[in-house]
């Protein structure tokens, strides 16, 4: 599984992914998706369960990525 597909896993499990700029950019989600969930929310329970990592490469950059484990695509796999 590529970042790339875990981005699009991401997307189906939760498409409101207003609040991070960088995988909305990714996936082209449009700001005014309607869901309960979003992406960030889905990653938070990634995080919680030492399954996702969010990093910033450079100090003062905005963008945030995030390196996910494969036990937290596995799971991601299973939500979808």
């Amino acid at each position: 599984m590529t970042d790339r597909d875990v981005l699009e896993v991401l997307a189906k499990v939760s498409p409101r992914a207003a609040k991070s700029r960088y995988i909305r950019e990714t996936l082209n989600i449009p700001k005014s998706s309607k869901n309960a969930k979003t992406v960030l929310q889905c990653l938070g329970r990634l995080q919680a369960k030492g399954q996702a990592q969010a990093y910033k490469p450079d100090p003062l950059g905005e963008k945030k990525y995030w390196f996910i484990t494969e036990q937290g695509k596995q799971s991601l796999k299973n939500e979808q």
